[in-house]
């Protein structure tokens, strides 16, 4: 296949992606349509046949075609037609519970603090744990998952807006909303490391234990110091 076909078949596809169904990948557009390329390639990536796809791609195809339907700026991409995509409406009548994905190493703080996004974007929450599961190992390859109780954050006065089909969009999400997996137990400074379990019956260890091996060498030094004494008796 050629690059100008190759091309084709890539805009049709980002012709869906960015100007109708960006819910249905994971993602979630800014007011004026924009996504981070590298958000949109993640997600491009994930689909089968697609798993080639990297920025020279997308370049391809506003060099190789007369009218691309797609346009990049510092960094981002939008579709150059956004007229059917979805808008963040008011969710009347959410679900009972919301998913979102967080990085391992940030789960501690957040069942702490609760989820706060960076700067200004909203939080992005989806109605499924696979969706939800996807857009987090974006970010971490075993994101920890984390359900969001919609009626008790509506407590606090956090409003959820619907974005596409099935996904959701909020503000900073206090800790007392949130459910997920335990924390592992800190160590204490008195608490000793497990000792190792003893081998299994039928084995042994290659390395000799350090204070035979130290016995072994004392009877042979006093084995040789005998046989020394001996063949000097047997001169005289």
């Amino acid at each position: 296949m050629d690059i100008r076909k190759s091309s084709k078949r890539l805009a049709k596809l980002l012709t869906y992606v960015l100007g109708r169904q960006p819910d249905e990948f994971g993602l979630v557009l800014d007011d004026n349509g924009y996504v981070r390329v590298k958000e949109l390639l993640k997600a491009v990536c994930e689909e089968d046949g697609w798993k080639h796809v990297r920025r020279r791609h997308l370049e391809e195809i506003l060099i190789t075609l007369p009218n691309p339907p797609v346009t990049m700026e510092q960094g981002h991409i939008r579709a150059v037609d956004g007229s059917h995509l979805p808008r963040p409406e008011a969710a009347t009548d959410p679900p009972k519970q919301l998913y979102h994905c967080v990085r391992r190493r940030a789960y501690p703080h957040v069942r702490e603090k609760g989820i706060r996004p960076p700067k200004e974007e909203p939080v992005c929450l989806a109605a499924d744990q696979e969706m939800a599961l996807r857009i987090g190992r974006r970010k971490d390859a075993e994101p920890v998952l984390v359900t969001v109780h919609v009626s008790r954050a509506g407590h606090h006065g956090i409003t959820f807006q619907r974005y596409g089909s099935g996904l959701y969009l909020s503000g900073s999400i206090p800790a007392d909303c949130l459910t997920g997996p335990s924390l592992p137990k800190p160590k204490t400074k008195d608490e000793k490391p497990a000792p190792e379990p003893p081998p299994p019956p039928g084995r042994f260890f290659l390395e000799p234990d350090p204070q035979k091996r130290a016995e072994k060498r004392f009877r042979r030094k006093k084995e040789i110091a005998w046989k020394k004494e001996r063949r000097k008796r047997s001169r005289r």
